[in-house]
């Protein structure tokens, strides 16, 4: 181990979270994690071999599982439960609350086994926590979704794994840890030029759709009617395109600034001396500022637009 940097803890951790990753990021797990399809290397990294066994699971089994994950990790039991029951198939006419009650027991005893030190790992890793759930489907003769059966296959086997590596695993810890590691990768990938891009695209495009689905829907439900648009009226308008101007303006210095901040090798060619000047004097904004600043001002652009073309409508016949 110390020859080749490994910590077995954190190399055991890694691979969890690598599964997790698997699951409900990628779409694409390794089905059959056992010791002989995993190997380790220096510094605490490893490579999974054998890919025989793969599987991915359709986005409403995916939710599902995460949900019923996440009611481990916050130690809710009751929504464990139910997540639990929403993997079976065919479920026959029983008492629910009861099966419910029963499963969240079991949930609970094996978190109160988790918490007891020199147990062993079976009893209180994840796999241990189907253990005690599946006896209660069983008994109540609640079928289950072959997808979860391979999902669960794929993680007792990596239990056989772990338990060398980590013997006194803290799967609620594992888990919340992961979900913070997750939502800082959504908030990185949705903070990509191309996804905010996109994203101000999808926004442009519901505001178009309801000023050409929504609207004339809400209209042929009214009497017919002659819109005169007023002096009050078009002041407004003339005022609201003027502010919308002004926006745009702002955006685009605005992103200047942030340019300089961050990509200064991106307008370092068109950039003066009196505009460094100018621009220098900014305080410093953080990258993720930034975007909610650029992304909002473009909102506000299109809005004042939208209102705009909605009053300047000198007539109306339907």
């Amino acid at each position: 181990q110390i020859e080749n940097n490994i910590d077995p803890v954190k190399l055991g951790e890694r691979i969890y979270l690598s599964l997790f990753r698997q699951l409900f990021e990628d779409n694409l797990f390794h089905a059959d994690l056992h010791p002989g399809n995993i190997i380790l290397l220096r510094n605490n990294k490893f490579v999974l071999i054998d890919h025989g066994s793969t599987g991915s699971l359709e986005a409403e089994l995916r939710n599902t599982y995460l949900n019923y994950i996440n009611g481990l990790g916050e130690g809710n039991f009751t929504k464990a439960a139910d997540y639990y029951i929403r993997f079976g198939v065919g479920i026959p006419k029983v008492d629910i609350d009861r099966v419910r009650v029963e499963m969240g027991r079991q949930f609970e005893n094996w978190y109160l086994r988790a918490q007891v030190k020199g147990i062993p790992f079976r009893q209180k890793s994840l796999g241990g926590a189907i253990k005690g759930v599946t006896d209660v489907a069983f008994a109540y003769r609640i079928p289950t979704n072959w997808d979860f059966l391979k999902l669960t296959r794929s993680v007792l086997a990596l239990d056989g794994s772990l338990q060398y590596l980590w013997p006194d695993i803290d799967v609620f810890e594992l888990i919340n840890k992961y979900n913070k590691q997750a939502r800082r990768r959504a908030l990185i990938n949705n903070l990509r030029p191309e996804n905010i891009l996109k994203w101000v695209n999808q926004a442009s495009d519901v505001v178009n759709q309801y000023n050409y689905l929504v609207l004339p829907e809400i209209r042929k439900r009214t009497n017919a009617y002659e819109l005169t648009v007023n002096q009050f009226a078009l002041s407004t308008v003339v005022i609201l395109r003027r502010l919308s101007y002004l926006v745009l303006v702002g955006e685009f210095s605005l992103l200047y600034v942030f340019l300089y901040q961050h990509y200064f090798e991106v307008i370092e060619p068109i950039n003066t001396q009196m505009i460094d000047e100018v621009v220098s004097k900014f305080p410093y904004i953080p990258y993720l500022e930034w975007v909610g600043i650029l992304i909002a001002l473009g909102l506000i652009f299109q809005v004042l637009l939208a209102v705009a073309r909605i009053l300047g409508r000198k007539e109306l016949n339907i």
